[in-house]
């Protein structure tokens, strides 16, 4: 008889938590964010500084978070 794994989700902190529910609210996928008005609002919304360090920082982040299935 084998027992059933089910992967264990870490909570988010909640630096993560407010990405994810503002990545949310922009509404466009990760990959179309990029160089866009989409990317200048999610980083203004976070209420981060429009330079791109900070854009470049959120976007790594966001593909961060997708490759461990935590993105809607």
């Amino acid at each position: 008889m084998s027992v059933l794994q089910i992967p264990v989700v870490p909570d988010l902190s909640a630096a993560d938590q407010a990405l994810v529910e503002t990545y949310r609210t922009v509404g466009m996928d990760v990959d179309s964010l990029p160089h866009t008005p989409g990317m200048t609002e999610l980083v203004r919304l976070l209420g981060l500084r429009d330079d791109d360090i900070c854009k470049h920082a959120v976007y790594r982040r966001l593909l961060h978070l997708r490759k461990a299935g935590l993105l809607p």
